[in-house]
């Protein structure tokens, strides 16, 4: 559904990632990290069955390289065959905290092989957005060959909680101006896209747009759960409106055993 509504918006492409069904199914974007399911097979019965039939945008597959036993090879051989347009390194291990990430990167299972994949589907014709954060990722990615780069900081506020972000809007814009520009200065080509962080908002978005000069914005959250939410929320309120039918809601209430007020 996600997928129908924002191509009649004027997408550009859609992510097919773990952690957006993780959402869809009542969980959270941390999930995508965990080993609660075997992310390549979960995105692919999915991504297949779901989003591939409903959008005739690029979508892009979302590869877990943090599997051991993934061939980054063959496993690329399927998402062509498959009719996938793209892929990119979700999740990515600048989601993992450093100490975890040090013990992933010591047994070759870091950012190199994230670059890695990038590389070898970019030689095989499929489009590639590598996930950054930082400006030394971004070299690497761009240096190997990344035509987009996804500069992502941690999760968006949830509105049921009210929790400020853990980047402001103004450090979020020094930030990815400081990753735009080593990407840029190593080819002036490489299209800068932001991702995650505390924008919730299109107004937000286009201000950090005009500062920074990235060129779209990768909505996960942004653009799944909160309108969801947002829209479940006003028109449930609309329709439970005080006073109608309140007798009949308490009988039924009351045959239920549920104290009613």
């Amino acid at each position: 559904m996600t997928a129908r509504a924002a191509e009649r918006a004027g997408a550009d492409f859609v992510l097919a990632l773990n952690a957006g069904r993780f959402r869809a199914m009542g969980g959270a974007s941390p999930a995508s990290i965990l080993p609660i399911r075997n992310s390549n097979e979960f995105v692919a019965s999915f991504g297949r069955t779901e989003i591939l039939p409903s959008t005739k945008l690029p979508v892009f597959f979302g590869t877990c390289t943090f599997d051991p036993e993934l061939d980054v090879d063959r496993w690329l051989d399927r998402i062509i065959k498959w009719g996938f347009a793209g892929v990119t390194n979700f999740p990515s291990v600048i989601h993992i905290d450093d100490e975890r990430r040090s013990l992933l990167e010591k047994c070759g299972l870091g950012y190199s092989r994230e670059i890695e994949l990038l590389v070898k589907a970019a030689k095989r014709g499929l489009m590639t957005i590598a996930y950054t954060r930082s400006q030394s990722e971004a070299r690497r990615m761009v240096e190997a060959g990344a035509e987009a780069i996804c500069i992502n900081f941690n999760l968006n506020r949830a509105i049921e909680s009210g929790a400020d972000p853990s980047v402001s809007l103004s450090e979020l814009a020094a930030r990815t101006s400081a990753v735009a520009r080593v990407a840029q200065s190593v080819n002036k080509s490489t299209i800068c896209l932001l991702g995650g962080g505390p924008i919730t908002k299109p107004d937000e978005l286009l201000d950090i747009c005009r500062e920074t000069g990235i060129q779209g914005f990768i909505g996960g959250s942004s653009l799944d759960r909160v309108p969801l939410e947002m829209s479940v929320l006003e028109v449930t309120s609309g329709f439970k409106t005080d006073g109608v039918d309140a007798p009949r809601r308490h009988r039924l209430c009351q045959s239920a055993g549920v104290e009613t007020r």
